[in-house]
């Protein structure tokens, strides 16, 4: 990755060169910005990094300068400075400033780099989409591409839920309006009335229209972001990596509780977000007499002798506080009924809702 430094002071130039280069970090150094604005015009650079005080300008004029540049209009602009006076910190930021660092900072300067950096690696990912416009989908697709994502691609949502009932993604990304007889809001709507994980697949949402009743409608349809067109490519790859790191952060974290509590020795079920069985353990079938296949995809009442009403009052309680402990009537699948312990607790997912709920249970003993 190449770093451009528009710095004149020497010292400085020697010790944040040496520093990158440790890091990996290809440093391009400029004293003035004639020449910062010459080296962007001759090489690309993925970082720019300049002082405040220039022998030929100041570096919230030169960042204005480049922000005129197309190839530069969303390029990270770091300007070093000491200034503390908010006035001219904002004046700084309107005038395309990403971040401030003052030169002392240079570790952490380092670290901002750094994290850049793997937000923008490859992103080894399956990704379905669906456009209906030939243009936009063949410069979309090689975009992602151009990022190391795998891309199905369809013009219309009937054949895109054809094929997402036989593949796994982890991402959906789907233009609204499409030709045919499904639209991009049938094709989630559709997607969100599956069980289990691949109904929690994330969905981008791609649209031309940009007021906040359209945006409230797609969030409430199960849409997890959207994106307006026309599409920019920093925001558009920005909002994909965020939505596929963070479901997959959500299944690996539904994963490690499921491999720990498989290991249990208390009866242990996993259910969805509806409240319906997803899986158990061999302690779970000991208690109740009824095996995974049996009790998937049923409520918790298939296995309790209490009221629906008691049931209802302890999801009730999940739901508002996060857990619920006490003491359950469990029906053997033999007819006869047996007293347990019941903790309820749920996992919300990347967006803050709750996707899971986890049950441990095991016999009373008074």
């Amino acid at each position: 990755m190449k770093v451009l430094i528009v710095d004149n002071v020497k010292l400085f130039q020697v010790i944040i060169s040496n520093l990158f280069a440790s890091h990996d970090l290809e440093p391009v150094m400029q004293e003035t910005g004639h020449g910062a604005l010459a080296a962007l015009n001759q090489e690309k650079i993925d970082v720019i990094c300049i002082s405040m005080y220039l022998p030929d300008t100041d570096g919230i004029v030169l960042c204005q300068k480049i922000r005129v540049l197309q190839a530069y209009q969303y390029t990270p602009i770091i300007l070093f400075t000491a200034e503390t006076n908010p006035e001219s910190l904002k004046k700084a930021m309107s005038a395309g400033i990403t971040e401030i660092f003052d030169k002392q900072d240079i570790q952490q300067l380092v670290t901002y780099i750094k994290r850049f950096t793997t937000q923008h690696q490859s992103i080894d990912a399956q990704i379905l989409y669906i456009e209906d416009s030939i243009s936009q989908r063949a410069a979309t697709i090689a975009l992602f591409k151009s990022f190391g994502l795998t891309v199905t691609d369809f013009s219309n949502a009937e054949d895109a839920w054809d094929n997402f009932l036989k593949h796994n993604y982890d991402l959906v990304v789907t233009d609204i309006v499409l030709e045919g007889t499904m639209n991009g809001i049938a094709l989630v709507n559709h997607i969100r009335r599956l069980e289990g994980q691949k109904g929690d697949t994330p969905i981008l949402a791609v649209t031309g229209f940009d007021d906040i009743s359209r945006r409230i409608e797609l969030f409430n349809l199960g849409v997890n972001d959207y994106i307006i067109k026309p599409i920019i490519q920093q925001e558009i790859m920005a909002r994909i990596k965020n939505l596929i790191a963070s479901y997959r952060s959500t299944q690996e974290q539904i994963k490690l509780i499921s491999t720990v509590l498989e290991n249990s020795l208390e009866g242990v079920f996993v259910a969805e977000y509806n409240k319906t069985i997803r899986s158990v353990n061999k302690v779970f079938v000991e208690i109740t007499g009824q095996t995974g296949r049996e009790v998937k995809g049923k409520s918790l009442l298939s296995i309790m002798a209490d009221e629906s009403n008691a049931m209802n009052t302890i999801w009730d309680t999940v739901d508002q506080q996060g857990s619920w402990q006490g003491k359950v009537l469990i029906q053997h699948k033999s007819g006869q009924t047996c007293l347990t312990w019941l903790n309820l607790f749920y996992i919300k997912n990347f967006q803050g809702t709750i996707s899971h709920y986890i049950g441990r249970m095991h016999l009373y003993r008074a």
